[in-house]
């Protein structure tokens, strides 16, 4: 399509007249009077006011074939994301006021910061924006909303599509850092795949704050990644990842490979397939906390220090599950945590276990310290390793089965549902379907 068509298209009545100084579909940038985006001629002049306040009016469609007759369009590497690869992100307001962009193409694998923005700053937020059916090839720090995000808002996200970075790579951001970032109700469908460290579903690496955020997506990596985050060493509330994890390395995690910050009322559904050992199905390591969250799946893996949710704990994991089936060529694994040198506390485990030597396997925790009130499913798994978690059958662990026996009398009633009958123990903000 011509420019000439387009401009037809813009100017016919009813359409939004662009303004000859700004570029713009109207308005002065202001926050009471925001630059008006209703074609992708005027979502490339984003670039020229990276400051200012912006609200998108139409769905766009960011197809080559729709840009290709425009000068400032690269056929090669697609759409130019705003902000220098290196220097000032952009740190003005966007509103995508409910409308989708579609088909967003990049194609920039030896670039680093690749996504729609290439960086957000501080005092940028991101609302009620919708990324459709984008592909985004990047290298270091690739993300389809953005290459990285640092201290930035950013809510209200709907976004869909492929990302594949090297190094830090994530299927929202491939980086997130910044005390006074706030990143929240986001949805991600699609796949992720980093061929470098620190991968995730969501983000690479990550040190500010989500929360509400969902990732609905098969993550490929070569190692060190997560099924949401690579890394965490901030705060992650109420955060879920659905779908695969594939690997032909080890050192990943269901839900994060590593993590030393804060993750609470957290849970991945889906299965962990590893060419090596160090594994986790919610997470590889953890050093910081793991509260009120869960791991659902089949962990399998070529090597030792697989765990059905942690492999290596040094922090605190507590008022968590993990239902969790293991299968290994090798031995040295545990439907809980491996190696358990932090504080597990109020935690159940039930799974299967494939592979490898029994004796050198648990159904909760492996070796080091003892569960605190723990328990492990000992009809499907028996416990080799002096029980660090109390032994108790699927009839005793599916609460209610006996109601005169009351195993979770010391479980507190706020975070836990122990009373319907024929199920496992519930963690109650399970219940209020979120």
């Amino acid at each position: 399509m011509s420019n000439t068509i387009l401009a037809l298209i813009q100017n016919r009545p009813g359409s939004i007249t662009p303004d000859p100084d700004t570029g713009m579909g109207g308005g002065s940038g202001t926050i009471e009077d925001p630059y008006l985006i209703a074609t992708p001629e005027q979502l490339h002049n984003l670039r020229n006011f990276p400051s200012a306040y912006f609200k998108q009016v139409r769905h766009l469609n960011l197809a080559p074939h729709i840009l290709e007759d425009f000068s400032w369009y690269d056929p090669i590497g697609g759409w130019q994301p705003f902000g220098p690869v290196w220097g000032d992100p952009f740190n003005g307001y966007f509103d995508g006021n409910g409308y989708t962009i579609q088909n967003m193409f990049i194609n920039r694998p030896s670039v680093a910061h690749q996504g729609f923005f290439t960086g957000l700053g501080p005092t940028a937020s991101i609302h009620n924006l919708k990324i459709l059916n984008a592909t985004v090839t990047g290298g270091q720090k690739a993300g389809l909303l953005a290459g990285y995000i640092n201290g930035s808002t950013v809510d209200d996200i709907v976004l869909s599509g492929s990302v594949t970075g090297n190094g830090r790579t994530g299927g929202i951001t491939g980086e997130s850092t910044g005390a006074s970032a706030l990143i929240s109700d986001i949805v991600f469908t699609g796949t992720v795949t980093g061929v470098g460290w620190l991968t995730g579903g969501a983000v690479g690496f990550n040190s500010g704050n989500w929360q509400n955020c969902t990732v609905q997506a098969v993550v490929e990596c070569s190692g060190g990644g997560g099924g949401f985050a690579g890394e965490n060493t901030g705060s992650l509330i109420r955060c879920s990842k659905y779908g695969s994890l594939l690997t032909s390395g080890g050192n990943v995690g269901g839900f994060a490979s590593i993590n030393s910050g804060d993750i609470y009322q957290c849970r991945v559904v889906g299965d962990l397939i590893a060419g090596a050992g160090n594994l986790g199905g919610f997470s590889n390591t953890n050093s910081g906390n793991i509260r009120e969250s869960i791991a659902i799946g089949n962990v399998s893996g070529a090597g030792w220090n697989i765990g059905g949710f942690i492999n290596t704990n040094t922090g605190l994991l507590e008022n968590s599950y993990a239902l969790v089936n293991i299968s290994s060529t090798t031995s040295g694994y545990a439907i809980l945590v491996v190696s358990n040198r932090g504080t597990t506390r109020y935690c159940f485990s039930a799974g299967t276990r494939t592979g490898g030597n029994p004796n050198q396997t648990s159904g909760g925790i492996y070796e080091n310290n003892a569960g605190i009130r723990c328990y492990h499913d000992s009809t499907l798994s028996q416990d080799f390793r002096l029980n660090r978690t109390i032994p108790k059958t699927t009839k005793e662990l599916k609460a209610g089965a006996i109601p005169d026996l009351d195993i979770f009398v010391d479980w507190s009633s706020e975070i836990w549902n122990t009373v319907d009958i024929a199920t496992y123990p519930k963690l109650q903000w399970e219940l209020e379907g979120v």
